[in-house]
């Protein structure tokens, strides 16, 4: 029998969707919060003597003993198998990314909802000759800053094209 996922696929859905968001705004299980601690109903046993392990994205019921990653506690408590969890925990990670693209979209360009034309960025990155230049600095200082934007441009493409190319792994059918 071949793979369903690949092996990539199965570590984004278990390391970049935070458990304690899933169970408390996509499961919607019955939670308590003390503080900054998160309890959540067991969907084995209905307990509340659970806990959450933010840095390793693992949550534990104490009561009943189980362990849970995010696949495994989709299974328990949609009462679905795996391949029906990774199905669901895909679409579950394209909605996260979405939101964040669009709240980033928003964000940068004050909810206009367009991207900006070139012709409006280019004059924000390169100084000219002309504008004020910072007392103290020379003009070719300031290429320094131009330089230091573009690095941080490059970064962030590098980081939405990594966005992307996870997204299209997740939502290609196998």
């Amino acid at each position: 029998m071949t793979r369903r996922f690949s092996s990539r696929e199965l570590s984004i859905l278990r390391n970049d969707i935070p458990i304690d968001g899933l169970i408390e705004k996509h499961l919607l299980m019955p939670i308590e919060r003390a503080g900054d601690r998160l309890r959540f109903a067991c969907p084995q046993c209905s307990g509340f003597d659970t806990s959450i392990h933010r840095e390793k994205n693992l949550a534990r019921c104490f009561d009943c003993g189980m362990n849970f990653n995010t696949i495994e506690i989709v299974m328990c408590h949609a009462k679905i198998d795996f391949v029906g969890s990774v199905k669901r925990l895909k679409k579950y990670h394209a909605e996260i990314i979405n939101r964040e693209i669009s709240f980033e979209n928003r964000s940068r360009r004050g909810n206009l909802g367009s991207f900006s034309p070139i012709g409006e960025i280019i004059p924000k990155i390169f100084p000219r000759r002309s504008d004020p230049v910072p007392s103290g600095k020379k003009f070719s200082e300031s290429k320094t800053s131009v330089s230091s934007r573009i690095d941080e441009l490059e970064n962030k493409f590098d980081k939405i094209s990594l966005q992307l190319e996870n997204l299209i792994t997740l939502l290609q059918p196998k």
